[in-house]
This record gives structure tokens, sequence and C-alpha cells, in this order.
């Protein structure tokens, strides 16, 4: 039976992928399609495999001696349920949204000039505040011979660590969408065509080197992924000729990157450079394919209804309120449902672990609660799609900007909000009010560059 739920239910989300890519041909749709099937239900095909004698080289068994040991019984056929009835609601909810006569993605008759030397500066500025804030780790991870990531892991040690990351995504976001609507040229649906293009490619493309080597001594690969799948969204939205031999480039170095720092992290800050060998990316390759990236927040639902957790009703949007004031200032803030699942499943101590965003919102509304979730975030996804659809016809340019990078910032936190309960919509809206603010700021102190 349980078989059959995964092998019908990966069909039926795979042909309602497929419909709404086709439709819309928009590459991000197919992308979210492809985040939520890997960060909800693709464990399943190794763990059903293993648990039947097979052996998928997955590294999960850490996870399952740190938490709990995943069993193919009525619980996980009633999570893998869930996890459908929530990936299967966020497409087919967006897919809603495309209802009627499809629509041609607009091509603005006054398109904006971009300020990209604004863009580089505030990218500049985040970046060197984001260093900044760590600067003492990142020192004591060196004089200790340790690697940064081992200190810079513990968000408890410095408030300032979590600020960083603000700052680096602040830096990091808005660099890949100037750098995706240089590489659109002529071709450009909402920009004009910069005189000095290539010199602004090469900085941007520096700017992302420098702030990779800094992912890399920090081992956060996070902040580097979900801004660099932005980029790849705004990029094929904002393009009338998609060069997709490009967007394959774009691609493997994104990957590459991300590979490094897989490979390198664990490594002390001095031993960084003499290891930097091809061996090192191609550990850090079979490390991802091999990840328990697919199964930490997969595991999490199961262990829900194993051990029966209580609803909290609600509790997420408590926490999510409250969020407001950082928790430097408020030590007591209310706790969301990571903190009741982790206790919950009676989790060792001593490291952090992920809920999946469907199991956040099972625990806040019980069976019905994945479903809404699913919904909502579908919602937002067909919503923001069709404000781009029609950014021709708005009436303000700041709702234009907002249309124009709102599709791309909300698939690019697909991967976080997988791995969190429902607060973290905050730092989505954080997100896409950053690329809306720098975006906004550059059309508005732009001058022409044609």
């Amino acid at each position: 039976m349980i078989y059959t739920l995964q092998a019908c239910g990966s069909i039926v989300f795979w042909l309602l992928v497929t419909t709404l890519t086709i439709r819309t041909k928009q590459f991000g749709f197919f992308l979210t399609g492809l985040l939520l099937y890997y960060y909800s239900v693709y464990g399943a095909w190794s763990l059903l495999g293993d648990a039947n004698g097979s052996d998928s080289g997955m590294r999960y068994h850490y996870l399952q001696d740190k938490l709990f040991y995943v069993r193919a019984d009525g619980d996980y056929f009633s999570a893998l349920l869930l996890y459908f009835s929530f990936i299967i609601g966020v497409i087919g909810t967006a897919l809603a949204f495309t209802r009627g006569k499809a629509l041609e993605m607009p091509i603005l008759k006054s398109k904006f000039t971009l300020n990209h030397k604004l863009i580089l500066g505030i990218c500049f500025l985040s970046g060197a505040l984001s260093l900044y804030l760590i600067k003492d780790e990142i020192a004591f991870a060196a004089l200790m011979n340790i690697s940064g990531y081992e200190v810079l892991s513990d968000d408890t040690v410095n408030p300032y660590i979590t600020i960083s990351k603000f700052f680096r995504r602040l830096a990091l976001f808005p660099a890949f969408i100037g750098l995706a609507s240089l590489l659109t040229a002529s071709s450009s649906r909402f920009f004009a065509e910069c005189k000095n293009s290539e010199t602004y490619v090469f900085i941007y493309c520096l700017f992302l080197l420098i702030m990779g080597l800094f992912s890399l001594i920090t081992g956060d690969k996070h902040e580097l992924f979900i801004s660099g799948i932005g980029g790849l969204v705004f990029y094929c939205s904002a393009s009338q000729q998609v060069r997709y031999s490009l967007i394959a480039v774009l691609g493997a170095s994104l990957v590459g990157g991300m590979a490094l720092i897989e490979g390198l992290r664990g490594l002390a800050i001095s031993e960084l450079t003499s290891e930097l060998e091809s061996t090192r990316l191609w550990n850090g390759l079979e490390h991802i394919a091999t990840s328990n990236e697919a199964f930490a927040p997969h595991m999490s639902l199961y262990g829900i209804l194993r051990f029966d957790l209580p609803i909290q009703w609600g509790e997420s949007f408590i926490s999510l309120i409250a969020s407001i004031v950082p928790r430097m200032f408020w030590p007591s803030r209310p706790e969301g449902v990571y903190e009741d699942y982790v206790r919950g499943v009676f989790a060792v101590e001593g490291q952090g672990y992920t809920i999946h965003h469907a199991a956040g919102w099972y625990l806040n509304f019980g069976v019905i609660g994945p479903v809404i979730g699913g919904i909502l975030f579908g919602a937002l996804l067909g919503f923001s799609y069709r404000s781009l659809q029609r950014c021709g016809s708005l009436s303000t340019v700041s709702r234009k900007i907002f249309a124009i990078t709102g599709f791309s910032s909300l698939v690019a936190c697909v991967p976080s909000l997988c791995r969190a309960g429902i607060e973290d919509y905050k730092p989505l809206g954080i997100t896409i009010a950053i690329n809306w603010l720098v975006i906004r700021l550059a059309v508005l102190n732009s001058k022409r560059q044609m």
C-alpha cells in the first residue's frame, strides 16, 4: 500500500507540474516542483527500498540514531499521504490561477534602466557588514585551527550570526538579479540594455566569487543556494529568448560552488587553500547526492505521528508575530513548533534538526493543516505569477517592480520554506522586501546607460 501511494502520488504530482510548466512556460514552476518533491517525498524511495533489503547508499542513518527509526507502518503511510496533500495542494492551487485564457508574458513598452553602481554598492556594503559582524568568530576559528562552520553553526555564541546571514542574503540575492538582468541583454522584457554591460557582468561575477569564498570560510551554502536559484528563475522570467546553455553553465557553477563548500567546510581555515583540489569537488558532489537534506524534513511528520504529539492550535502564528522582536532583545520570546517537535520526539541534544513545512502546519491545525498550508503557498505562487503577467498594466513603478521580483523570490525560498514551519514566512517576506527595495532604488536612481 505504501509503495502504491508513493508511486501514484508521484505520478499525479508530476503530471500537475508538467501541465503547469507547459501552460505557463515558466522554468520557475518546474524548479518549484523539483524542490517540493525533493524535500517532501523523495527520501521515501530510499527508506522503503532499504526497509526491503536494498542499499540506497544514502546517509540518513545518522539522523535515525539522533531522532528515531522510520518504519513502513501505518504512521508512515499517513505521513506520506499528508505530504502529498501538501505538495499537490501547492501545485494544484498554482495551476488554478492559470485557468482561462493563457496570457503571454509582457514586454514593457517603457523599459526600466537599472543603476548597477547602486546595486553593486549595496551588495559590497552588505557583504562587508556580514563579515564585520562575525569577524571575531572567524578570527577565533583561525587561531584555534578549526573550521569556521564549526564555530558559526551555533548562533547562540553570537546573536549577530543570524543578522550576518541576513546581510549575506542582502548581498547575494540582488547581485544575482543584477547579473541576470544584464545577461538578458537586448531580449529583456523589463529592463533597457546597459551600455557598459560587459564591465558590470565582470564586476558582478567577481563579487559573487568573493562571496563564494566568504561562504567557503563560513561553511554556509544556504544563502548562496537560494540566491542562485532566484537569479536563474529571474533570468528565465525576464528574458524573451532564454538561453538554456547559459542556464546549464550557471546551474553547474552554482552546484560546483555548493559542492566545494560541502567538501571543505569541515576543514580548518588554514587548510582550505591547500585542500582545494578536484577530489574535494567530487567528494562534495557525492556528499550532496547522498545527503540527508532530503530525509531530515521528510522524517519529521512521521515522528510527530509516531510519538502522537499534541496539536498546538496556532502556536506558530504567535511565534511568527513575536519574532518581530529579535531574540537578543527578548530572550524568553515564545517558541515555535520546531521546539515542540524536538522535545516531543526526544531528539538527542547538541545539534539542530529540521521540521518540514507540512509538519509545522499539522502541529498547528491537525490533519487539515498541510492542506491549508499547500493551498496558501500555492495561492502566493499563483498570485505572484499572475502579477508578473500583468505587470505592464500595473499603475505604479513600485507595483511593477514588486511583480517583476516577487515570483523569483518566492521560488527561491522553497528550500528554506520546506525545511521550517509557518514561522519561516518572516524570512520569506524579508527576502521579497529586500529584492523589491534594492531594485526599486536602482530604478529610482537610474540614469540612462544606453
